[in-house]
This record gives structure tokens, C-alpha cells and sequence, in this order.
């Protein structure tokens, strides 16, 4: 059965990358990842989440005009990872890359910064998706800005390629630092327009 004709309730066997990609989805326009050939769904995004992605955009966005204007925030589009490529595809909340856009690209390519908003209601499949982000060589460091709280975590590759075994606390009070892009930012300044700041 080609990909374009599969169903969500009707998937009898692992789908390619590329099957995925032609697959046109459940009828509520649901957002999937492909996790090991299988569609897995996103849990819809609070308000919260969705406000606390726009600001980490929009101020990485901002410092990028200025000071690398051949870079750019990408919001939503996918990676591959190298572990089992064939079979997996994920879509990070917002990726940096430094590399120009494609026309009819469907990948991010060499994304240098990965950031992924954490909720409750995707904790599990966040830290999975992080640990593939790992696998990219491109990828220099991850953050996780959590949702109901103000805190984050960082995740930063040494020079030799290694990650850590635990990502880095940031505090509210603590500056969340991207060497890689040369920014910085308070913690609270992502989460302006929601309740979590006064």
C-alpha cells in the first residue's frame, strides 16, 4: 500500500522516512513525528508552550539580524537523526542553522542549535527527541525551556564531541548562554506574556 493511501488506524507496517513525508496525515491535521517507522502525535500545544516558543524565537531571531545574518530561526521543520535515519524523522520546536534554505528542502540542514519547549504533556517524548538531536554532528547545544516553571536546562557538545550526562540548571534568575551563536538572555525573557512572570 503506497503511503499517500495509509491511514493512522491502518499502518500495518513500519513507514520509510520518505513514505512519512508523502503520508498525508490523520484528518484533524494532527502534527507526527516518525519514530522508528511509526507515526508518533504531538500533544497539542498549551498557551503557555506556544507563547514561550514564539519569544525564544523571536529574541534569537533578533540577536541573529544583527550580529549573523546568514543564520536563522527555523520553527518547526524537521531533522533527521542518524540513528536508524531510515526510520525515524523529528520535528524540534525551533533550530538554528547557519546554512541556506533549499527551495522544497524538507529537512533543516546542519542545524547548530536545537531548542524544545518541555511540558508535562510531552515530557517522555522531548527527552527521546533530544537524545536523537544528539546523534547530529551539527548540533553544538540543545536547550529546554520548561512551561510551567521559569527554568531551563542546557545541554552543550565539548570540543571533543562529547555530551554531557546531565544537561546544565538555569534558574530564573540565571542567563541562558549560546556560545555557538554568541547569545544570551535572561531565563524570565522567555517567558514574558505568561503567567509564570509578573
Amino acid at each position: 500500500m503506497g503511503a499517500a493511501k495509509k491511514r493512522l488506524d491502518v499502518v500495518p507496517e513500519p513507514m520509510t522516512v520518505e513514505e512519512f513525508l508523502d503520508w498525508p496525515g490523520d484528518v484533524n491535521g494532527t502534527k507526527y513525528d516518525l519514530v522508528d517507522g511509526f507515526p508518533r502525535a504531538h500533544a497539542a500545544p498549551s498557551d503557555e508552550h506556544g507563547t514561550i516558543q514564539s519569544r525564544v524565537a523571536t529574541l534569537i531571531t533578533l540577536h541573529l539580524d544583527k550580529t549573523r545574518p546568514e543564520c536563522r530561526v527555523v520553527v518547526g521543520s524537521g531533522v533527521r537523526p542518524l540513528f536508524r535515519a531510515k526510520w525515524n524523522f523529528r520535528q524540534p520546536d525551533i533550530s538554528v542553522t547557519c546554512k541556506p534554505n533549499v527551495k522544497g528542502a524538507r529537512y533543516i540542514p546542519e542545524p547548530s542549535v536545537i531548542v524544545e519547549v518541555l511540558s508535562p504533556s510531552n515530557r517522555a517524548e522531548t527527552w527521546d527527541n533530544i537524545r536523537n538531536f544528539m546523534t547530529l554532528p551539527s548540533v553544538r547545544e540543545i536547550a529546554i525551556i520548561h512551561s510551567t516553571r521559569v527554568f531551563a536546562e542546557l545541554l552543550v557538545r565539548s570540543d571533543a564531541g562529547e555530551w554531557p550526562t546531565d544537561p546544565a540548571p538555569l534558574m530564573a534568575d540565571d542567563i541562558l548562554r549560546l556560545h555557538s551563536l554568541d547569545f544570551e538572555a535572561p531565563v524570565t525573557a522567555f517567558y514574558r506574556g505568561t503567567y509564570l512572570v509578573a
